[in-house]
């Protein structure tokens, strides 16, 4: 079979990247800094939330450093763009193993993340911003065993469904209809997981509606949507595609209940959609929605100091990616002064975590390694371009007295 030059590139970074994985790490003890790579999507179609999660991680290796750092020691951030591309986040990976950074925090674009996490061997600490539930997870796939090394500090796809699906039960919605990008690992994990839970909700799925992640006509789809007669829409998908979606809905006058993951629970979607969004259902972390939450609620005086903070830095409140981010460097930070400078003593202190952060109150184990209760996880509504819990939302925050 002949190779591509990008396809040979590819596997090369791959070979490189398998040598180095196991070993990276040790040889940053003698350094008077601690270097933690993050990858990113600073280009591309997903630029945007990449350079939100990247403010997020800043924001925590600031407040880190402030207090003077690990053990003594100050955090160095490198930085890598993986360019929306998946070979490039192998690249990326691999750059920072060459720095000898302690361990890789991931893209939060979840087709990016399937490509470096083969090159940690199981043994190099490595944490996922993307949703994709199958990250972390043997051969990527669902139902494989948990990868050792590797953590998802983020509202998974499956839990922000399993929350949709209760919202839907509420509202009485029995028939729904599912439009999915169909070029997005994430989009397929959260409409998968979804369909396995819909029955316990009584609720049942029409056949999916799919668009590309380049698509900017949704005529074709939203005169199937009109047709199918649902009694509401599930979206899946992530990016500059959804605000587009929403707009030409609103145009074509289709009145039924728009429901969006917590790729859009953000301001960059907000601002985007304007007035179209007034009323559009969507998901989040708790996080999110900080200045909402009921005052019993246990992390609520961490949400608010970071999102304080965080707006004080960049003029915005943070979205869903900069809490994420946020908390993946809070986690390896932490696994850092628990576990030492090895990588198999910081992923033995992953393993056995529990921290409350600003961006997730999390409980590590060796068989989760997501480390977020279902209870992190709300649905919101658009209101003049704030997202406030819907009453199902605020109902289930006000349940919550521990995490």
């Amino acid at each position: 079979m002949m190779r591509t030059p990008v396809l040979a590139a590819v596997l090369a970074a791959v070979t490189l990247g398998a040598c180095a994985g196991s070993s990276g790490g040790d040889s940053a003890t003698s350094s008077e800094h601690y270097k933690i790579g993050l990858i990113e999507s600073l280009t591309g179609a997903y630029t945007a939330l990449g350079s939100e999660d990247k403010l997020g991680a800043e924001l925590a290796v600031a407040e880190i450093n402030k207090v003077g750092g690990i053990n003594g020691h100050q955090i160095d951030l490198l930085v890598e763009d993986d360019t929306t591309k998946p070979d490039q986040s192998v690249i990326a990976y691999n750059k920072l193993i060459g720095q000898n950074v302690l361990g890789v925090i991931g893209s939060s674009f979840s087709n990016s993340e399937f490509a470096p996490v083969p090159l940690t061997n199981g043994k190099f600490p490595y944490i996922s911003t993307a949703a994709s539930d199958e990250i972390l997870l043997q051969g990527g796939k669902r139902g494989g065993a948990v990868l050792p090394n590797v953590f998802q500090p983020v509202p998974t796809a499956a839990q922000i469904g399993e929350r949709l699906l209760q919202y839907m039960q509420s509202q009485g919605m029995k028939k729904v209809q599912i439009l999915r990008d169909s070029q997005n690992a994430f989009a397929d994990s959260g409409t998968a997981s979804m369909k396995d839970h819909a029955s316990k909700y009584g609720v049942s799925f029409l056949d999916d509606i799919t668009f590309e992640t380049a698509t900017r006509d949704f005529t074709p789809q939203l005169s199937k949507i009109r047709a199918a007669g649902a009694q509401g829409l599930m979206v899946w998908g992530t990016g500059a595609p959804i605000p587009v979606l929403v707009k030409q809905y609103r145009a074509a006058g289709i009145t039924l209940p728009l429901m969006l993951s917590h790729a859009a629970a953000n301001t960059l979607f907000t601002k985007a959609v304007g007035q179209d969004g007034e009323g559009v259902i969507i998901a989040s972390s708790a996080a999110v929605v900080g200045s909402h939450l009921p005052d019993s609620y246990p992390a609520k005086k961490k949400i608010l100091a970071m999102s304080d903070a965080f707006q004080a830095a960049n003029g915005h409140r943070p979205p869903e990616f900069a809490f994420n981010a946020y908390a993946a460097v809070r986690l390896m930070a932490e696994a850092i002064r628990k576990g030492g400078t090895k990588p198999a003593g910081m992923i033995s202190a992953l393993n056995s975590m529990t921290l409350e952060t600003g961006g997730g109150y999390f409980h590590m184990s060796k068989t989760n390694h997501y480390g977020l209760s279902i209870d992190w996880s709300t649905v919101t509504v658009d209101r003049g371009g704030d997202l406030v819990p819907t009453d199902f939302g605020m109902a289930q925050l006000s349940k919550v007295k521990s995490l």
